[in-house]
């Protein structure tokens, strides 16, 4: 079954093109101003803090607080919200606004993309992740029965709010994974082997250390995006490096996103190496990025060969018996097709399937 996506039309001045995001940097999250007209959601995350308390004081009734995660991506969430606003007589919703991680961009996204007909919306992503991946692209969905991100819009936010008092409680390594991606996707560039030499340094403050690394990380991932915007040819689908045997693993293991991700990475290094996309030294150099703050090991995962045949199956990337894969290059990254078949014995001969 496609998953549905709805798209505006391919005009890079339009409002909400994946690539005209305008991006702008925080030190503090009282430096965020909102209008009279905005509808803000709030990742309850924030409950407990000051900041959400001021926020009510200040916009009253303009204010929604919603749960976080795949919940949240849902027609019932969505036609909950909408009816609260039908019961709160508020109708005069100029512009949407979403402070939260992914899940809550996801939905705010969506939203705003048919309210009236499309509204502009206004990303402060609250979590390392979602400043470094799901801000940048502009794709928002829900899912749909047991299909994630099925019915969906290419409706980005008009601008992008990385605030860094927002996450300075959090772990860098939360995003871990999306950051190594990004680092092989760049890889050879100057950039990406100055963060690997850097990585491998004692950083006095990891986090600033990192944060002082988000836009060169987001400039990237943008790069690919203003190369295929709306994922008509497939240069964008080099983003997806990692993300097959990934997803697998998420599914499975209901793991976390960039948790997975790190799997999957490490499962297309190993097939990298063994054809030769890579050299040794690259394929070291990569392991020991992605095993730098938690180890990684391939006996850690062990999935059921049927589970993975049929996981493998429901991915968008598969064109009959053959699915897209992104193979990281010392030339930059390859896109392949392979077989099923080609894809499950690399997962039999890397160990990842239960004997």
């Amino acid at each position: 079954m496609p998953t549905l996506w709805t798209q505006r039309k391919n005009n890079k001045s339009s409002l909400h093109h994946p690539a005209s995001q305008k991006r702008v940097f925080l030190s503090k999250v009282n430096k965020l101003k909102f209008k009279d007209t905005d509808l803000i959601l709030v990742d309850d995350y924030f409950n407990t803090q000051p900041f959400l308390e001021k926020l009510k004081t200040k916009y009253k009734d303009r204010v929604f607080v919603v749960t976080a995660g795949e919940g949240l991506k849902s027609l019932d969430a969505l036609s909950s919200l909408l009816s609260q606003l039908q019961t709160k007589d508020i109708h005069n919703i100029e512009r949407f606004v979403a402070i939260g991680g992914g899940s809550v961009g996801d939905f705010t996204g969506f939203l705003a993309s048919i309210y009236k007909r499309g509204r502009p919306w206004v990303f402060v992503p609250s979590t390392w992740l979602s400043i470094i991946d799901s801000s940048i692209g502009g794709k928002s969905a829900l899912n749909f029965g047991e299909i994630k991100n099925h019915i969906g819009s290419f409706h980005a936010a008009a601008e992008v709010f990385a605030v860094q008092g927002l996450v300075s409680s959090q772990e860098p390594q939360e995003a871990w994974g999306e950051i190594v991606k990004t680092t092989m996707l760049a890889w050879p560039k100057v950039w990406s082997q100055k963060f690997l030499a850097e990585s491998f340094e004692e950083q006095a403050d990891f986090k600033n250390w990192v944060w002082d690394w988000i836009k060169t990380l987001q400039k990237e991932k943008i790069k690919w995006v203003k190369k295929d915007p709306f994922e008509q040819k497939s240069q964008r689908q080099v983003l997806n490096l990692g993300h097959s045997f990934g997803h697998i693993i998420e599914k499975h293991f209901n793991l976390s996103h960039s948790k997975a991700i790190e799997y999957g990475l490490l499962f297309i290094l190993k097939w990298s190496f063994e054809e030769k996309h890579i050299t040794e030294n690259t394929y070291n150099d990569f392991l020991k990025l992605l095993s730098l703050h938690h180890p990684i090991e391939v006996s850690d995962i062990q999935i059921e060969k049927n589970h993975c045949e049929a996981l493998l199956m429901a991915d968008k990337k598969n064109k009959g018996s053959k699915i897209l894969m992104v193979f990281p290059s010392e030339k930059g990254p390859r896109l392949i097709w392979k077989t099923h078949s080609e894809f499950m014995n690399q997962c039999q001969y890397q160990g990842w399937i239960k004997a």
